[in-house]
């Protein structure tokens, strides 16, 4: 997909990563959904990380400087 919209876009930020998972939720008697039980605590395995999202955030605010007039 990313090759198909490549040519109509200035450019691409990809940020692929596991940081942060599982993610240790809040103590639960059964799993919501894109969580599962471990043990007693609820764990997100599926959803990204707040981890996730600050590395996906550097990415594009560094890729945003690169194209700002003064590389602010």
């Amino acid at each position: 997909m990313l090759d198909q919209i490549r040519t109509h876009a200035d450019g691409v930020v990809e940020c692929v990563s596991s940081a942060g998972l599982p993610q240790r939720l809040w103590p639960a008697a059964e799993p919501l959904p894109g969580t599962v039980l471990e043990g007693r605590m609820l764990a997100n395995r599926y959803y990204p990380s707040p981890e996730m999202h600050a590395l996906a955030a550097v990415k594009l605010a560094e890729a945003c400087r690169a194209i700002l007039p003064s590389g602010r």
